[in-house]
């Protein structure tokens, strides 16, 4: 289902960027630290844990290290790709990270997550 340019974007990712291979199966390790630890965070917060801010911070360290190679160094770029979409889809994804990170950083302050 991708076109030729998403295609040739995926496979130029770099060894940092893909972590682990297992046959078909690729495991990138930016996306992944991002993914998880956002998954972790929000977790966090539903059992009121106040570790629940650093893992979204955590989470927010892999968006940089996945933006950089993919608007950045790649060849073909994601915003040539998938156009402008990637571009506000990873803006959103920033600021939702961010809000979350906020969120559980005032609720720890307050004494809610404990």
């Amino acid at each position: 289902m991708l076109n030729d340019a998403q295609r040739a974007f995926m496979a130029a990712r770099p060894v940092w960027f893909e972590a682990v291979r297992f046959d078909a199966v690729r495991f990138d390790a930016v996306w992944a630290i991002g993914v998880w630890f956002a998954v972790a965070g929000s977790v966090l917060i539903l059992l009121r844990s106040r570790f629940a801010a650093p893992a979204f911070l955590i989470s927010l360290a892999g968006l940089p290290g996945s933006a950089v190679w993919s608007y950045g160094i790649a060849r073909p770029s994601a915003f040539e790709g998938m156009g402008s979409f990637s571009v506000w889809f990873s803006l959103l994804i920033c600021a939702t990270l961010i809000g979350f990170w906020a969120y559980s950083r005032a609720m720890a302050v307050r004494g809610v997550l404990r």
